[in-house]
């Protein structure tokens, strides 16, 4: 494996912050008398204090939860014929769900548990027709996944208002279109999970990728906004969940040829986002999904000054990533 940021963070967090490390270094500074003796032993124990109650709250709200039975749920994923979208449907199938998959074109393999729809989510009346039927030949899905995508790598110049339109269609109104037909019945039976998948793009748009970028935006955006309503307007917070999927560059066909810096940006690899995303379900919880670390601390970059975000853009090499994406539009 290589080295990244990533690996070393997780060294840091399961080694250097672990408590066992922590503690043979507080002893062993109190033993030599050691003058930070006394406020590292101090500092441990307030940390281990803090870990133990974080994880006695969330055992008992562990407890508390029930466990999603997948059999009983019918969940749509769109752009289910590659990448991220081909192994959840994969993985759900695994689980007995009902899994209605939709994309322009069938999955190079459809599990048996699954149910195609071809559909082009640039046309607002195949998505409506689309949904139709699903409901009539299947039932009301009770766990949307907004995961197709497209992107069309141009410069703002290069771009035609047509591009952006049908980039603005599929990776922001079609999510929108299909909530808004799904999200009545959730609230009606009270139970339902809506999953966005969008990008740290959203927080930090680079070259190339202006019209992509604003569209994961839209959808970012939309998401909290959603998650609010459905607690403080719907009265459902705790029984309709909204989970936000804000990846790096997935090792998908969607980003075929795309190059960043490998240690400070790596890619993400789709099992782990997918794996992510059946927790969350699974444990029928609001949570937003970041990976990998750097997706993290990408929000805070919206506030750096002008030069500093210039500096960063040079280090990362985000404004050359694109320059080397050989196809003018893939989707996902």
């Amino acid at each position: 494996m290589a080295l990244t940021i990533d690996t070393i963070i997780h060294f840091i967090n399961n080694h250097v912050f672990h408590y066992s490390t922590a503690g043979l270094v507080a002893g062993t500074l109190m033993y030599l008398d050691h003058p930070w003796g006394i406020r590292t032993t101090i500092t441990f124990f307030t940390f281990t204090v803090g870990l133990f109650l974080q994880a006695l709250n969330e055992h008992v709200q562990a407890k508390r939860r029930e466990k999603l039975r997948w059999s009983d749920e019918v969940v749509l994923v769109t752009g289910a014929a590659g990448g991220v979208g081909q192994m959840l449907i994969d993985t759900l199938a695994v689980l007995q769900t009902t899994v209605v998959a939709v994309d322009v074109k069938e999955p190079a393999h459809l599990p048996e548990k699954a149910t195609f729809y071809q559909c082009d989510l640039s046309d607002v009346d195949q998505v409506q027709a689309m949904y139709d039927k699903v409901v009539a030949e299947i039932g009301h899905p009770t766990v949307l996944v907004n995961n197709a995508g497209v992107v069309m790598p141009r410069t703002v110049l290069e771009q035609t208002l047509e591009n952006v339109q049908k980039t603005m269609q599929i990776n922001a109104i079609a999510p929108i279109q299909l909530i808004q037909m799904a999200l009545p019945e959730m609230i009606r039976k009270k139970h339902g999970h809506i999953v966005n998948v969008s990008s740290v793009l959203g927080y930090t748009s680079s070259c190339r990728v202006t019209d992509y970028a604003a569209s994961k935006a839209a959808l970012s955006a939309y998401s909290e906004g959603l998650r609010q309503e459905l607690t403080h307007k719907f009265g459902v917070g705790d029984k309709v969940h909204l989970t936000l999927v804000t990846p790096g560059l997935i090792e998908t066909p969607l980003f075929d040829g795309v190059a960043q810096n490998p240690f400070l940006m790596p890619p993400v690899r789709p099992v782990d986002i997918v794996k992510s995303v059946i927790e969350a379900l699974e444990n029928q919880v609001d949570t937003q999904i970041r990976l990998p670390f750097y997706t993290k601390v990408a929000p805070f970059f919206v506030g750096f000054p002008v030069p500093i975000k210039r500096l960063l853009y040079t280090i990362t090499g985000s404004n050359n990533a694109m320059d080397a994406h050989n196809v003018l539009k893939k989707s996902d």
